[in-house]
């Protein structure tokens, strides 16, 4: 985490949009990179890039972690988030992700963010009467990271954005926006 305030300062300078910040146990918590990150470099969009192992967090928590950077970002933070690691989620004793974990958890958050009371149990977590407080009038949009044709379809359908994996060639990122544009527009939404 240390070279990040240089980074994302330099970036800022460089004139880039955006950046995209990842997560480990241990040394990079989410939470603080991004807030650190709007601090010294406010002209740039942040996103997570990813938070994985959703089970490990009850979605209040991460609702609350994108509505609080959403806000004083202005529409500047993207919450990017993964299937995640096999290991990781049996180290942490929490279920292994699939999309219908995702997709629960993602429902939850889009109702929290809506300004709902949610009840809601699943694998890992549950709440009870839960509420943010507040009504995100534009909730941070939600990018999946995906590999593989199903995963890759269901972001489509579900998701505001797709983060592909980064040793993708020509053809296959030519292939993998074909699976997710088709899928969104299945799904009737705006690929």
């Amino acid at each position: 985490p240390q070279p990040l305030i240089e980074d994302v300062q330099f970036g800022e300078r460089l004139g880039l949009g955006s950046v995209w910040l990842s997560e480990r146990p241990g040394s990079k918590d989410i939470g603080v990179l991004c807030g650190a990150a709007a601090a010294v470099a406010p002209k740039l969009s942040i996103g997570t890039g990813l938070i994985a192992n959703l089970p490990a967090r009850n979605p209040m928590i991460t609702a609350s972690f994108a509505s609080t950077m959403a806000l004083p970002t202005t529409g500047k933070f993207s919450l990017g988030i993964g299937r995640g690691q096999d290991r990781l989620a049996d180290m942490l004793c929490v279920p292994r992700s699939n999309l219908k974990v995702i997709e629960r958890y993602l429902a939850t958050m889009r109702a929290l963010w809506r300004g709902d009371s949610v009840d809601a149990a699943y694998d890992g977590w549950s709440l009870k009467n839960a509420n943010l407080g507040i009504t995100l009038e534009a909730p941070p949009p939600v990018y999946m990271g995906a590999v593989g044709d199903k995963a890759l379809e269901w972001a489509g359908k579900n998701m505001d954005g797709v983060i592909l994996f980064s040793c993708l060639n020509a053809a296959a990122v030519s292939r993998s926006v074909s699976i997710v544009r088709e899928a969104a527009e299945k799904a009737g939404r705006d690929p």
